[in-house]
This record gives C-alpha cells, sequence and structure tokens, in this order.
C-alpha cells in the first residue's frame, strides 16, 4: 500500500459471514481468531454485515464475542447492543435495540401474497416453510434454520415459476418501493436498502470514518465499493465480487481461502499501520 493508512482508532470493520469471515463449510472462524483479538485488542469495532437474520447472527456475536452493532438481512435491519430500557428484542442472550432501514416483513409478505393472488405467479417464501423444509434446502439443521426463518425486514424466495422471469417480480415489487435482490440460492424481496447503506449508517454512528470491508461474493460488490479499503476474500467458486474502478480506493485480494483470508488481509493492514507508527 502506497499511501499511509490513517489511525487505527478511526477504523471500522464490516465483514460478510459465510466464505469471508465463517468457513464455507464448517462455519467455523478459527483461523481468523488470532487477527480478530488484534482488532478487539485496539477496541477497533468489528460489525457483521450479513444476509443472515439477528437470530443466526445475536448467536454468533455471543460466541466471538463482539459488542458492537451487527448489520441483518443485507442491510435492512441494523440491531445495536440495548439496555433494558430500550430494548426491543432478547437473543442470544443478550438484549437488542432494532433499528429498520428497510420494510418490516409484514408488509413485504402482505405485498408477496397480493402479487401472487393477482398474477398467479409460482413462488415460495420462508414463510411458507416448515423448518425441516428449510433445514433440507439450506443444509442446516433444524434449530439454525428455525432462526434463519426469524425475518425481520426481507423474505427469501425460490422461485418456481417456469412460465414468468422473476424479473416481472421485481418490476411488480418496484412499483411498490420493494426491490428483488439476488442471494445464492433464494431470491430476496426487502425494502430499498444495501449493505452499502447500512454500512454508512453504521460507521457515521460509532463515529469511524475509515471502513474496511470484507467480502467474497457477487452480493457483496455495493458494500466493498463503498469502503475506503476493500477487501476480497478468496472465492474457490470462481465468482468473486466484479468491483468498478475507483482510484483512491484502496484493495487486497487474499490467497487464502475464507477466514484463513480474512486473517491474511487484517494482518497485513495492522502490520502496516504499526510500520507507519513507527516511522512517524
Amino acid at each position: 500500500m502506497s499511501q499511509p493508512l490513517p489511525s487505527p482508532d478511526r477504523w471500522i470493520v464490516f465483514t460478510d459471514l459465510d466464505g469471508t469471515l465463517l468457513d464455507h463449510h464448517s462455519y467455523r472462524w478459527d483461523a481468523a481468531a488470532p487477527a480478530l483479538r488484534r482488532l478487539t485488542a485496539q477496541g477497533m469495532p468489528v460489525v457483521p454485515n450479513s444476509s443472515k437474520t439477528l437470530a443466526e447472527l445475536a448467536a454468533l456475536v455471543t460466541e466471538l464475542d463482539l459488542p458492537w452493532p451487527v448489520v441483518a438481512e443485507n442491510g435492512s435491519v441494523v440491531a445495536w447492543p440495548a439496555g433494558r430500557a430500550d430494548a426491543t428484542h432478547e437473543l442470544g442472550g443478550r438484549r437488542w435495540r432494532v433499528q429498520f432501514l428497510g420494510r418490516p416483513r409484514a408488509d413485504i409478505l402482505a405485498t408477496l401474497a397480493a402479487l401472487r393472488a393477482v398474477r398467479g405467479w409460482r413462488f415460495r417464501g420462508f414463510a411458507d416453510m416448515t423448518p425441516a423444509e428449510i433445514a433440507a434446502l439450506t443444509g442446516l439443521d433444524e434449530a439454525a434454520a428455525a432462526r434463519a426463518a426469524e425475518r425481520l425486514a426481507s423474505e427469501p424466495l425460490l422461485w418456481e415459476d417456469g412460465a414468468t422471469e422473476p424479473a416481472a417480480l421485481s418490476e411488480a415489487l418496484a412499483a411498490t418501493g420493494l426491490q428483488l435482490t439476488r442471494g445464492g440460492r433464494f431470491w430476496h424481496a426487502m425494502g430499498r436498502t444495501s449493505k452499502a447503506a447500512a454500512m454508512t449508517a453504521v460507521a457515521a454512528a460509532l463515529g469511524r470514518d475509515f471502513a474496511i470491508a470484507l467480502g467474497d461474493g457477487p452480493n457483496d460488490a455495493e458494500m466493498l465499493a463503498a469502503a475506503d479499503v476493500a477487501i476480497i476474500v478468496h472465492n474457490p467458486e470462481g465468482n468473486p465480487p466484479e468491483l468498478p474502478p475507483e482510484p483512491g480506493q484502496r484493495r487486497l485480494h487474499t490467497r487464502a481461502v475464507g477466514p484463513a483470508g480474512w486473517a491474511e488481509a487484517m494482518d497485513i493492514l495492522l502490520d502496516t499501520a504499526s510500520e507507519g507508527e513507527s516511522h512517524g
């Protein structure tokens, strides 16, 4: 990196989970643990920014002992650690105050039901499935599938209409102020927000003006493009995020995969910052 990094007390780290901080197959983060400890020892916020639900993230950040907010459901929800008075949810042994950047799930489900009734489109959402069905589709166990079904501001969909393309649903949702985004296996109906919008909002609220983002897939591209440092974690599936040219942005591509790549990149940044301070 040719330009010196700013002081770490300005940094904030936003991370995708599956395939980035978490191993894509085992969902473990052990390889990232030493780098994560280096960050937390300096009081640097590490904020999961994921398509996962708050119920899923709450369990994870309790295990990781991360005391900062989390971004859930592709930027639709920001959940802040809360005291007793202002808590709206209690999950993972912690209290949370939920901020909606998108639209509540009840509104989304009502819109989807109306469109399905009028247009006759065939699709199924998590609200139409049992935890056992979700587990069969995702490979999660039933307890984890139940947490994945606890949506607050989005709805994953399986498109099952061979006569019509999902673009028709996307256009219809757009007319109601919603959007349809593509995940891995599922489409996601959600409000007009994004991981990038949530990243900007959280960084401003915490008074941190140097954002570092880590991701491995196409749905991380907008978040990565909006960061001061974009870290593209190696994706062995061969579908990395594609970012537009941005001369002022620092970018790192890791050699290692998943949490090992996560640690590789963060160690480079932390070592570079330490060298800059020692020469300053």
